[in-house]
């Protein structure tokens, strides 16, 4: 089953999720063994997931990403999953409920989601008024290179995220597709 927009996120809410350098979402949890800062949850790219939880159960998968992408005061919480798992057995099933909720949020993964109905939501908060800057600025990163008597759109959200092209995460890529998208409408209509 395909990982849908979470539902009860306003479409101009999960718009402005990813249209930040590194997506993260505020985790409502509190470990009782030990005090700590607020805790976020951070968006990782494909490439990071799939190094995290590589010759991993399902079961095992969220205790390897928990480590790479939990964090609070701006430092990851735990150096490792067996940092992580020192934690009574309690906790750390609480923490993965949590966390897997929050991670499904601001971490689409665009070969387990549903990209169509990512990009029909991602779409309707990019035409908030809210968000009318950022669809502007993001959806206008391109370049349009020239091949002969061809005109070729090559996409730069990397420009508006400021990080390269492989540190971009599948929902900040939804984001901009969205944009982009809008922006071609806009093109479209004003001619």
């Amino acid at each position: 089953m395909l990982i849908l927009p979470p539902p009860g996120v306003a479409p101009e809410v999960l718009f402005r999720r990813f249209v930040v350098p590194k997506p993260r979402l505020r985790l409502d949890f509190r470990f009782k063994s030990f005090q700590h800062p607020a805790l976020w949850v951070e968006a990782l790219t494909t490439t990071e997931i799939v190094a995290a939880i590589e010759g991993c159960s399902e079961s095992e998968a969220l205790v390897n990403i928990i480590p790479r992408s939990l964090t609070a005061g701006g430092e990851f919480v735990f150096g490792d999953v067996d940092e992580l798992l020192d934690l009574p057995d309690p906790e750390v099933d609480a923490l993965i409920i949590g966390f897997g909720k929050a991670f499904r949020e601001i971490c689409p993964i665009s070969y387990q989601s549903d990209w169509h109905e990512w990009l029909s939501e991602l779409k309707k908060g990019a035409q908030h008024h809210t968000n009318e800057r950022a669809t502007v600025l993001l959806g206008q990163c391109y370049e349009a290179a020239t091949f002969g008597n061809r005109v070729r759109i090559l996409d730069r959200p990397d420009r508006y995220f400021g990080v390269q092209m492989h540190r971009l995460t599948d929902g900040q890529m939804m984001a901009y597709r969205a944009a982009r998208a809008l922006h071609e409408d806009r093109m479209r209509s004003s001619e």
